[in-house]
């Protein structure tokens, strides 16, 4: 930097937050620094006309999830102490019809009652799991055959532990 500069900004450093505040808003409407800083910018690109700004958009979030369920572990590689569903072996899976066999199992959370439900994937028609919806409608599941229902992970995966 300049010497020039290296003063204004021991200077812009020395005054107090109300004088920096007006020295800022000064400068940036002088009309002589807007038309400087506006032919050093780069001419931005011309945006397609969509009616407003492009947003990053969120999925709304379950009220619900499903993990395959292949076995119990109460320590990750590391040697640290699992908790809660951590402990069950699996994936996270949304198309469980697609991604489990079968006769395989997997867990049913429910975040509404915050209940967990180990399920068979059955396949058929007449099985079917219901999880309640935040806006009180059920969500059905079919060929699910429901198992047993849980408070908490902990309980679960300690009963289903001599199971798989």
């Amino acid at each position: 930097m300049s010497q020039t500069v290296d003063r204004i900004i021991s200077i812009f450093k020395a005054m107090s937050r109300v004088e920096k505040i007006e020295l800022v808003t000064a400068i940036a409407t002088d009309p002589d620094v807007k038309a400087e800083v506006e032919a050093l910018s780069p001419k931005a690109a011309a945006a397609p006309s969509s009616g407003g700004k492009r947003r990053f958009k969120t999925k709304a979030k379950s009220s619900w999830w499903i993990k395959s369920f292949t076995g119990v572990s109460n320590e990750d590689a590391s040697g640290k102490k699992l908790k809660g569903t951590f402990r069950a072996d699996g994936v996270f899976i949304k198309n469980y019809a697609e991604k489990l066999g079968v006769g395989d199992y997997c867990i049913v959370h429910s975040k509404v009652n915050s209940e967990y439900t180990v399920c068979e994937y059955t396949a058929g028609s007449s099985d079917k799991v219901s999880v309640p919806n935040e806006d009180g409608t059920e969500v059905v599941f079919a060929g699910l055959l429901a198992h047993n229902s849980y408070d908490n992970a902990n309980a679960l995966c300690d009963e289903w532990a001599s199971k798989l």
